[in-house]
């Protein structure tokens, strides 16, 4: 979902990215192997959208958001649509809508690729 809209209709294809930044940690006592620590962490939400214009479907759901000036909303995924288990867990959190795109070419479905920046803090619920 992305600003509460079930898109699952619409995307092919779905991936959170979640990673942290390596902190240098080596000391001179480190007997020549570098150490690390986690830092700062981000995301990324990308995915494959079949393209339509429709009341409640992707160009509907992301224009208004990427039009507002923050492009701040939330989102949800998970890898199913069935209930939210441990084996299903569904992650959540706020992303930035930094682009869009509106056209296709001929004889060829519309698709929407997207890559979007997280915002904030990333969740993971598994009931």
């Amino acid at each position: 979902t992305i600003n509460a809209v079930v898109l699952t209709t619409f995307v092919k294809t779905c991936n959170l990215g979640i990673e942290s930044d390596a902190q240098d940690s080596t000391t001179m006592g480190g007997s020549g192997w570098k150490t690390f620590l986690a830092g700062l962490r981000s995301g990324t939400l990308g995915a494959n959208f079949m393209n339509d214009y429709a009341a409640a479907a992707t160009d509907a759901t992301l224009w208004p958001i990427f039009a507002s000036g923050t492009g701040v909303t939330a989102f949800t995924t998970k890898q199913d649509a069935g209930a939210t288990t441990a084996t299903n867990p569904e992650y959540q959190g706020n992303l930035v809508v930094t682009q869009h795109s509106a056209g296709g070419t001929v004889g060829e479905l519309a698709k929407l690729d997207v890559s979007y920046p997280t915002t904030g803090v990333i969740t993971r619920a598994v009931a």
